[in-house]
C-alpha cells in the first residue's frame, strides 16, 4: 500500500478521526512506513501509523519530523537550553509540517509541508473539518527544501518596515512531485533561513501512465519560463500564438536610398534580433551581412543586415569607386609627366627597364576602360 491508496481509503472519514480510524488501518500504515496526519480539537496535530505522536500547535508552531519520529517544537526564538549533538543533527535533517488553523475558507485544519504527500478530507456535519495528509517515511530521505514554511503573506515575517521590493523569490524548484518557491526569512543562529512562499503537490492517476515527478518538473519548467508574463496573456494560447502577438509595429518611415524603415518591438522581435546577432558574430562580419534567399513567386533575392552605425553596402561601394577614380587620376598624372620626357631622358633614367612597366600600363588601361 502507498500513500495515495491510503489517502483514498481515508477520504471522507468522519470527525473525530481517532474514534473512526480503525486499528487495522493504523497497523497497515505502520507496516508500510506511512504516517497519517490530522487535526484534533483546536490546538493538536495527531500523527498515526509509522509515527504515533501528538504535536501541540497552539499559537504559532512548526513540527519537525524524521524517521525516528516527532522532534521538539520549532519556535522563532532560540531554545532556552542548547540541544544535544544528536538532537541538533536530527533537526538539521528533519522535515517540517506547518499546521494551519482556519487559513482556508470552510476548512479548520490544513497542513503545509515540502514532504511529498497525499491528502484526504475529514468530514463534520457534511462539511470539511480538516484536510489531512499521508506521507511515507521513505520520502524523508529526499533532500529537504530550506526550512520554515510560508506565512499567509510574505510581509508578515519580513518586518514591519518591509516592502514588496525587499522580498526576493527564488525560481520554482522541484522535489519529487512537489513544486515550491522560496523567499528569505532572516537568520537563525547565523544561518540563512527560507520560507516557502508557495508550493503545490502534483498527483496523477496511476492508470494514466503519467509520472507525478515528471509532471511536477514540467510544470516548474513552464512556470520559470513564463515568469514575469501575466497569466491572461498566456491563457488559451500556444507559445507560437503568444510570441506572434508580441510583435508590434511602432513606426514606418521612408529611407533615403528608396527603401523603408519599419519599427517593431516585442518578444518575437527579440528572438529575431538574437538570431541575427548570432549569425552576424558567427560569420565574423564587421559592418553588414548578406543572405541569399529565394521565393517560388518572387525568385532569388538578397537580405542585407547591417549595423546601425556601420557603413552600408552602398556607402562602401561608393567609397571603393572613389578610391579607384583617385588612383586612376594619380596614375594618369604621373604617366603624363613621364610621357613628356624626351627619349634621351627616358633612356637615361632607365624607365623602360623598370620591372612591370608594361604590366602597369595594361592595368591602367583596363581601369580606365572599366570606368567608362
Amino acid at each position: 500500500m502507498d500513500k495515495v491508496t491510503l489517502a483514498k481509503q481515508l477520504d471522507g472519514i468522519k470527525h473525530p478521526v481517532h474514534a473512526n480510524l480503525s486499528r487495522s488501518i493504523i497497523e497497515s500504515a505502520a507496516a508500510h512506513g506511512l504516517v497519517i496526519v490530522y487535526g484534533a480539537s483546536d490546538d493538536l496535530m495527531e500523527l498515526e501509523g509509522a509515527i504515533h505522536d501528538e504535536f501541540c500547535c497552539y499559537g504559532r508552531g512548526i513540527a519537525l519530523v524524521d524517521k525516528q519520529g516527532l522532534l521538539s517544537r520549532l519556535d522563532a526564538e532560540l531554545d532556552e537550553e542548547p540541544d544535544s549533538e544528536e538532537i541538533s543533527l536530527r533537526k538539521k535533517a528533519a522535515r517540517e509540517i506547518e499546521p494551519r488553523w482556519c487559513k482556508e475558507p470552510g476548512i479548520r485544519w490544513t497542513y503545509r509541508t515540502t514532504i511529498p504527500h497525499a491528502t484526504f478530507h475529514v468530514m463534520r456535519d457534511g462539511e470539511v473539518e480538516c484536510r489531512g495528509i499521508v506521507f511515507s517515511l521513505s520520502d524523508l530521505d529526499a533532500v529537504a527544501a530550506p526550512q520554515v514554511s510560508a506565512p499567509v503573506s510574505p510581509l508578515e515575517t519580513a518586518g514591519a518596515d518591509a516592502s514588496e521590493d525587499e522580498i526576493e523569490l527564488s525560481e520554482w524548484k522541484v522535489e519529487n512531485s512537489t513544486i515550491y518557491r522560496l523567499m528569505p526569512a532572516g537568520y537563525r543562529r547565523g544561518t540563512a533561513v527560507y520560507k516557502n512562499a508557495v508550493y503545490a503537490c502534483v498527483y496523477t492517476d496511476q492508470a494514466s501512465g503519467i509520472n507525478s515527478a515528471e509532471m511536477a518538473k514540467r510544470i516548474a519548467v513552464c512556470l520559470n519560463a513564463c515568469d514575469g508574463i501575466a497569466t491572461d496573456q498566456l491563457d488559451g494560447k500556444s507559445i507560437d500564438e503568444y510570441i506572434a502577438e508580441q510583435a508590434f509595429l511602432t513606426g514606418m518611415a521612408p529611407h533615403p536610398d528608396g527603401g523603408a524603415e519599419l519599427g517593431i518591438r516585442g518578444l518575437a522581435c527579440q528572438m529575431l534580433a538574437a538570431s541575427f546577432a548570432g549569425q552576424f558574430k558567427g560569420h565574423g562580419a564587421k559592418n553588414f551581412l548578406e543572405f541569399g534567399m529565394s521565393h517560388p513567386e518572387v525568385g532569388p533575392f538578397t537580405v542585407t543586415m547591417q549595423r546601425v552605425y556601420g557603413k552600408t553596402p552602398s556607402t562602401m561601394r561608393t567609397e571603393a569607386l572613389m578610391q579607384r577614380d583617385q588612383a586612376i587620376a594619380a596614375a594618369e598624372f604621373f604617366k603624363g609627366l613621364i610621357e613628356n620626357l624626351s627619349q634621351g631622358e627616358r633612356e637615361r633614367v632607365g624607365l623602360y627597364s623598370i620591372p612591370g612597366w608594361n604590366e602597369h600600363e595594361r592595368l591602367l588601361r583596363e581601369a580606365k576602360e572599366a570606368k567608362a
